[in-house]
């Protein structure tokens, strides 16, 4: 038999080998370019500041101690959700816990802060809970509220149909394919 230097295989019962030295060398790579920075976060890369930070930027906004301690030590990236936190509340009259609620709730957390601030300095008349469902409900929170935003400038729509007409862009999908379509 045959060996390879420096990769290990295991036979399965079909006959096949399976280079478990390829995913390891493979893995091993991916962790070292993760803790070299180029661009890949680590789950590593978190220090008590980050959730120290999180803790005062949140009693900052009037979170309760319990409740702070307990958003910040579940939170994957802590430092997120309290600057959510604290940019909303410096611009919306909400209820803090709805905002908590929202920042936690949303895979782009520092997006949906900056969705929920653009609109409401550039439309007075929007509903601050509705900027904040809307921006919350939106995949691109950044790109929503620059349709938003956009689409209100020149016209006389009002935030709420505005908000509404750029919330169902994204569900829209060509009807008439040609049939020989086929994605990259």
């Amino acid at each position: 038999m045959n060996t390879i230097p420096s990769l290990h295989f295991i036979r399965k019962k079909a006959g096949t080998w399976v280079g478990l030295g390829l995913l390891s060398s493979s893995l091993l790579t991916f962790s070292s370019a993760a803790s070299a920075n180029y661009g890949i976060e680590s789950v590593f890369d978190l220090d008590d500041g980050s959730f120290r930070e999180c803790t005062r930027q949140l009693i900052r906004a009037n979170v309760e101690v319990e409740t702070a301690t307990n958003v910040c030590a579940k939170s994957f990236k802590p430092e997120r959700i309290s600057t959510c936190v604290a940019q909303i509340v410096k611009d919306s009259p909400l209820a803090i816990a709805d905002i908590l609620s929202a920042c936690q709730k949303v895979r782009r957390p520092l997006e949906l802060s900056s969705c929920v601030v653009d609109i409401r300095r550039q439309l007075a008349s929007a509903e601050p809970a509705d900027v904040l469902s809307f921006c919350r409900r939106s995949l691109l929170p950044r790109r929503y509220a620059r349709c938003v935003v956009g689409i209100t400038a020149d016209t006389q729509l009002a935030a709420a149909p505005a908000m509404q007409k750029c919330l169902a862009a994204g569900d829209y999908f060509p009807a008439e394919l040609d049939p020989t379509f086929i994605p990259y």
